[in-house]
């Protein structure tokens, strides 16, 4: 959902929590995947059961459970409005997002052992992948009415398979 906040006029607070099992057959691969900075999106094709979790490679995380949260702070620095020349095509806006993202995959069989005991919840939550991050987003508007967004950022992942020192990324459409 989004929230407006009253001490800035267009600033948002967006957040968005993600749970999800499968239950029955499990398939080798697991039924979700996670990492990297490719989320919903309709220029970007990928499995149905993938989230981002910028910060991290690239489906580099799979299982047949998950659960994550993201918090993006979007402010707004430019308001253009201005295309070029004739151009059926135009720069709307520019905003910059901070994000904060926390997830975890897992299959059943990892945590089976879990009896409720302090030890067992403590290696379930120790196993959860943390991010932070800054964005630039474009608004572009094609052909005098499609919207099309653009962002580029910088993901810094915290834990076990995260890139060293972050990665940089590119993408076409919104994280969420």
């Amino acid at each position: 959902g989004y929230v407006t906040l009253p001490w800035a006029r267009n600033h948002v607070l967006a957040v968005r929590g993600v749970v999800g099992g499968t239950l029955g057959t499990q398939i080798p691969q697991g039924s979700f995947r996670l990492g990297g900075p490719y989320g919903d999106s309709p220029y970007v094709s990928l499995p149905d059961r993938y989230y981002a979790l910028r910060g991290y490679p690239t489906s580099s995380m799979r299982g047949d459970h998950i659960y994550l949260g993201t918090v993006e702070y979007r402010m707004p620095l430019l308001s253009i409005e201005r295309g070029l020349w004739t151009a059926p095509i135009w720069l709307r806006s520019i905003s910059l997002s901070v994000l904060a993202e926390a997830g975890q995959v897992w299959r059943h069989s990892e945590y089976a052992d879990y009896n409720g005991d302090a030890e067992g919840f403590a290696a379930f939550w120790k196993a959860t992948r943390t991010a932070v991050g800054v964005e630039l987003v474009g608004d572009l508007v094609i052909f005098w009415g499609a919207a099309l967004q653009g962002r580029v950022g910088y993901a810094l992942g915290f834990g076990e398979s995260a890139f060293p020192a972050g990665t940089f990324y590119a993408q076409l459409g919104a994280s969420f």
